[in-house]
């Protein structure tokens, strides 16, 4: 089972410590005492941004761990996730944990669509099921994920057979339901519009697509 992890580790603070007094004793060589309580300054601010967002989703995470996952929602996992099923029980608990963080942290919107506790874990598990193997991937680049009633074209009209899933590089995934219904209603299918539009984000690389999941590229 997952835990919420501390709001900043030691490490972490120890590094920002540590390089907000190198660069101020460095600015101090130059720039004399105004200088370096302006560094230290600046410095100050933006641990204090850094533990206050971590600090956040500490929180968040904490509250969704807090409790057993549904009994209800186990239930939709196994009636449409064919790869929860599959997995031996200490994954499935973590597969629900992820869920739940998953669940916590990212908005799911219809645009003219009811989301039913149904549909958001169909969104949750497309995802989950591709960063269940790397558990420190937080999907930070994912901001929102729209929820079409239809398969939409490229101007976004509803009814056209252009695209049943979309993602931008500015972390917005959209998915068309009837799609993502069909995806994991036929596991054996090569196409699932969950799982190819969040590998994209896999691949996310500041604002474009490489093709080439973060870690797996030789020549980083």
């Amino acid at each position: 089972m997952r835990t919420a992890p501390s709001p900043i580790p030691s490490i972490a603070w120890a590094g920002l410590i540590l390089g907000a007094g190198l660069a101020s004793g460095l600015v101090g060589l130059f720039a004399g005492l105004w200088g370096s309580l302006t560094v230290l300054a600046a410095a100050a601010l933006i641990v204090s941004i850094l533990a206050w967002r971590s600090a956040g989703r500490w929180r968040v995470r904490r509250a969704a761990l807090a409790a057993p996952f549904p009994e209800a929602w186990r239930d939709v996992l196994r009636q449409w996730c064919d790869h929860y099923n599959r997995l031996p029980d200490d994954l499935q608990s973590r597969f629900e944990d992820d869920v739940r963080i998953f669940l916590a942290e990212k908005p799911i919107t219809g645009v003219g669509v009811e989301v039913i506790d149904e549909l958001r874990l169909l969104v949750s598990a497309s995802a989950v099921t591709l960063s269940l193997g790397w558990p420190a991937y937080d999907w930070e680049h994912l901001n929102e994920i729209l929820l079409y009633p239809d398969d939409f074209d490229r101007d976004y009209e509803f009814g056209e057979d252009d695209l049943s899933g979309e993602a931008h590089p500015w972390g917005t995934v959209i998915l068309s339901v009837p799609a993502l219904c069909q995806s994991f209603r036929d596991p054996d299918d090569a196409y699932h519009v969950g799982f190819h539009e969040f590998a994209h984000l896999l691949d996310l690389e500041q604002t474009h697509f490489d093709g080439i999941p973060l870690g797996f590229d030789d020549t980083a």
